[in-house]
């Protein structure tokens, strides 16, 4: 079998990341503040 190249993404919004941390509220200001990843939403 081979490689297949696509030419077009086949996704092209991200819909949902699902991240498991041990300290939410610690890696939620840590990805916001060092990496400017965000706004963050989430349930308990």
């Amino acid at each position: 079998m081979g490689v297949r190249i696509v030419e077009k993404p086949i996704f092209t919004d991200v819909l949902q990341v699902a991240v498991v941390v041990k300290n939410l509220d610690e890696t939620v200001r840590k990805y916001a503040d060092e990496y400017g990843i965000g706004p963050w939403s989430w349930e308990d």
